[in-house]
């Protein structure tokens, strides 16, 4: 929600990362904020994981309440 690439691209996959920065450009071009506040974490599960040269890889999904403002 805060637009920090630096942050999400370290967090993300490079297909998921278009993605999001073209949201934030759309939004930064419009001169738009936006603020989002977790409510609830309702559950965490590891749906994927891998070793991948010496590197280890884990997917994991979050299901949330979440309220967002633009």
């Amino acid at each position: 929600a805060e637009g920090d690439r630096d942050t999400l691209r370290t967090l993300l996959s490079p297909d998921v990362m278009r993605d999001f920065d073209a949201v934030i450009a759309q939004r930064e071009a419009d001169g738009h904020t936006m603020q989002t506040t977790i409510v609830d974490m309702l559950a965490s599960d590891i749906t994927d994981a891998r070793l991948e040269n010496g590197t280890a890889e884990v997917t994991v999904t979050f299901k949330v309440e979440l309220t967002s403002v633009t």
